[in-house]
């Protein structure tokens, strides 16, 4: 009995041992190799004071691609724009399921025209148009409602968007929320005010509104959702 106690024991250590040494601390590094987007969305309205933002998206051709990032190259002689994503490849196990990705590009500032987007060996993929800004001394033409999230629901032709964030100041309120619906790209401006008063307080005043749309095309768009801080809310939704 205390062989067989002894034995067993060994056997379990030997376990340990052979299945602690298959255990790989090597780090795998994944390899950084160009993609390409097949498609670019760019809303209208941006002025020549304005950071513009684009968003590209694209497809996996498997589970082992991560997004890394994508640079903007600007040739303000020219008014193009050069988009240049990366992607993670992992050597693993990869699953043939075809994954789409999209990215928010940060631009810059871009002076008044339009300017044509490019990738790869410079294969025009979009372009966009700059407007001169009314108020060049201010950030944006309205005071914007601090955006932090915003949906999208489409059913039976039925459209809305659902919009939350907090004011940050009691005597700050929601106005109004102009929507432009474009080609491929869903513009929300929510429009805030200041109500002067000497009674005002500084800090964190949840609001939230739902809005209708019109009857709208079917397809994919970008709800683009202006916001206080200059960083837009963007994401790609479906109409049905």
């Amino acid at each position: 009995m205390k062989l067989l106690t002894m034995t067993l024991a060994g056997f379990f250590v030997l376990t340990c041992s052979v299945v602690k040494a298959d255990v790989s601390t090597t780090p795998v590094v994944p390899s950084a190799i160009p993609v390409a987007f097949d498609k670019v969305y760019t809303p209208k309205g941006f002025d020549d004071n304005d950071n513009v933002q684009v968003v590209g998206e694209g497809h996996f051709q498997h589970t082992c691609y991560r997004h890394a990032q994508t640079t903007a190259a600007v040739d303000h002689a020219n008014k193009i724009i050069h988009l240049s994503p990366v992607a993670y490849l992992y050597p693993g196990l990869c699953l043939q399921l075809t994954l789409p990705f999209d990215r928010t590009i940060d631009v810059g500032i871009l002076e008044q025209g339009d300017w044509k987007i490019t990738q790869l060996d410079n294969q025009v993929i979009g372009q966009i148009h700059i407007n001169h800004s009314r108020h060049p001394d201010q950030p944006d033409d309205y005071l914007y409602a601090p955006v932090s999230q915003a949906f999208f629901h489409s059913e039976n032709g039925q459209n809305e968007i659902y919009l939350t964030g907090n004011m940050v100041s009691s005597c700050m309120s929601l106005q109004d929320v102009r929507v432009d619906v474009q080609a491929d790209v869903i513009v929300v401006q929510p429009i805030a005010q200041m109500t002067a008063g000497a009674n005002c307080v500084e800090g964190q005043f949840h609001f939230e509104k739902t809005i209708k749309l019109n009857l709208m095309r079917s397809g994919r768009y970008l709800l683009h959702v202006r916001s206080m801080n200059g960083n837009a809310t963007n994401t790609l939704v479906d109409v049905f």
